[in-house]
């Protein structure tokens, strides 16, 4: 499953929310498919209700959620049981679905690394990035693999770190071959990455890193490649 956090601008604020990402780069807000679902039912103080299954906020899913990968799948599951009872919004017509681009809805900006560089004055480190979830220290790996959320691309140049637009969750390794990652800038791959088998890696990775400390939500673990 591939995740994001997309941000809509509004006369007032700029509010950051969570999509999940479909092959078209739709984006579907699953805080307002719960949202939808308990109005259809007739509930009152529905967007409290579905703050409480599925924030809108990456950080608050990963603090608050025992198991966010399974809070989005059950979202998504929720949204086809939707179309097919004809609801796609809010009563207030927030849609589930967000097209990037339009109603002031964008993906947040990425640093990019310069075009051109010496590789003999600036070290370029490539790796996959690891997003946590949960908090907890000393973990074993059997442990450590409950606190894997998702995984990204990333290069360091200097002190600059740039990412893929979106997290690849980790059960999308146990349900595929392989996963292959990108960096791409003007449609111009700047990495790539093809990973098989990698969930024991990680959980190992994890283990040893919270036995030096404490891991914390949305933590961002770096495994260097090259």
């Amino acid at each position: 499953m591939l995740v994001s956090e997309y941000q809509i601008k509004t006369p007032y604020e700029l509010k950051t929310r969570i999509g999940i990402v479909f092959k078209d780069g739709t984006l579907l807000d699953p805080n307002l498919v719960w949202r939808g679902d308990y109005e259809r039912e007739g509930f009152l103080s529905c967007k409290d209700k579905a703050d409480r299954v599925i924030p809108e906020g990456l950080a608050e899913l990963l603090t608050f959620s025992d198991n966010p990968i399974d809070s989005l799948r059950d979202s998504y599951g929720l949204y086809l049981f939707l179309q097919k009872v004809g609801v796609d919004s809010t009563l207030e017509g927030f849609s589930f679905l967000k097209e990037v681009g339009s109603e002031g809805i964008s993906l947040p900006a990425i640093a990019e690394i310069p075009w051109t560089y010496d590789e003999e004055k600036i070290d370029v480190e490539v790796g996959i990035a690891l997003m946590t979830s949960g908090e907890a220290t000393n973990l074993d790996s059997e442990k450590a693999h409950d606190h894997l959320f998702a995984l990204n691309l990333y290069q360091k140049f200097g002190d600059l770190i740039t990412y893929g637009k979106y997290w690849v969750t980790v059960d999308d390794f146990e349900d595929l071959p392989g996963l292959k990652f990108s960096i791409l800038k003007n449609d111009h791959i700047l990495e790539e990455l093809t990973l098989t088998g990698y969930i024991n890696e990680l959980s190992e990775s994890l283990s040893a890193h919270s036995k030096k400390g404490w891991i914390l939500p949305g933590d961002i673990i770096y495994l260097k490649s090259s």
